[in-house]
């Protein structure tokens, strides 16, 4: 994956901007500008002035390395001065930095646990089926390159809570700074269990979506407590259908079933056990070595049985009906 960073879109339009006289939205601003609105009164995008983005209500929020931090401090979890600062929150960037030893063996030399093979060729699928509207990714963590490749062609706006890598906003998911019927695709690769308010999530997730736009989401189950302490859920097939009542359920999948749930669930006892950094380090050692073929359990057997899958993958369609519990449990039917 290339990791250099690119000039961002924002900053380029920043550069072009004068002070005294404020350009119209189209030409220097990203084409999604014009579908910005303040995450907290809802007043549309203004312009940029200086190192801060304007919004009709009047409010300004800072720019910070070309990136917009979309973040109120009084209606999130997240602080401003945190982001500014870099302070580490969900992600810890030398989790896979290259020039760690043990990064290197962890991620080159060590057979892994689990695997989900069709990943890439999901995001395909979804990029063809939706085709009239850009992309957003909520939480793209280092990811952003890659998923811009999955996507080629297409507008893609990367988002995430922080700015450690590169992304073109920073926004809290409780209160997404876009109108409403937006996105043709909005895809969230294991970030919901990270929300406080998963319900609010969802509803925000809902209304910036277009009629017949596909939301996906992806989280974990049988999975360890992760990205501390901002970790609050684990979802079961139920209440992933109960939170989005005004979508119909596409597809519901188990890349990674049973057996990859057990896997991982044994290898963290067997590090969990050890206190001693280097005796952590020769259990993980241990456990990819002893328990690899266990995900190949899955691919023999199938998955579409499960009660501790290491997770789901859910694709809604955002049809906009509304769905009573009755109905929401219908939903369901096809799964189980």
């Amino acid at each position: 994956m290339n990791t250099q960073q690119k000039e961002s879109p924002v900053k380029s339009a920043k550069l072009m901007v004068d002070s005294k006289n404020i350009p119209p939205i189209s030409s220097p601003f990203p084409e999604y500008f014009k579908h910005m609105i303040d995450p907290i009164d809802r007043s549309s995008f203004m312009d940029l002035n200086g190192d801060s983005i304007r919004f009709s209500g009047g409010k300004n929020y800072p720019i910070f390395e070309g990136i917009p931090i979309l973040i109120s401090n009084d209606h999130s979890i997240f602080s401003t001065d945190d982001i500014l600062n870099k302070k580490p929150t969900t992600q810890i960037p030398k989790y896979r930095t290259k020039k760690s030893l043990k990064n290197y063996v962890r991620q080159n030399l060590l057979p892994t646990l689990t695997g989900d093979e069709h990943i890439r060729t999901r995001y395909k699928s979804l990029g063809k089926k939706t085709v009239d509207g850009p992309i957003l990714i909520v939480g793209a963590g280092d990811k952003a390159e890659y998923y811009r490749t999955c996507f080629p062609g297409r507008e893609v706006v990367i988002s995430d809570v922080h700015c450690l890598f590169y992304v073109d906003l920073v926004f809290d998911a409780h209160n997404i700074p876009f109108a409403d019927s937006v996105f043709s695709l909005v895809l969230l690769p294991q970030v919901l269990e990270h929300t406080a308010y998963p319900w609010k999530v969802a509803e925000e997730l809902q209304r910036i979506t277009k009629k017949d736009g596909l939301i996906q989401i992806e989280v974990p189950f049988s999975f360890p407590f992760h990205g501390e302490p901002y970790d609050f859920y684990r979802f079961t097939p139920t209440a992933l259908s109960f939170l989005f009542p005004k979508c119909k359920i596409l597809n519901f999948l188990t890349p990674e079933g049973n057996w990859s749930g057990a896997a991982t669930t044994v290898s963290n006892a067997m590090i969990d056990t050890f206190k001693n950094r280097y005796l952590r380090m020769f259990a993980l050692g241990m456990s990819r070595f002893l328990l690899w073929w266990m995900k190949y359990m899955d691919r023999i057997i199938g998955r579409k049985t499960f009660s501790s899958p290491k997770g789901f993958v859910v694709t809604y369609q955002m049809d906009g009906v509304k769905r009573s519990e009755k109905e929401l449990l219908e939903n369901l039917e096809n799964i189980f």
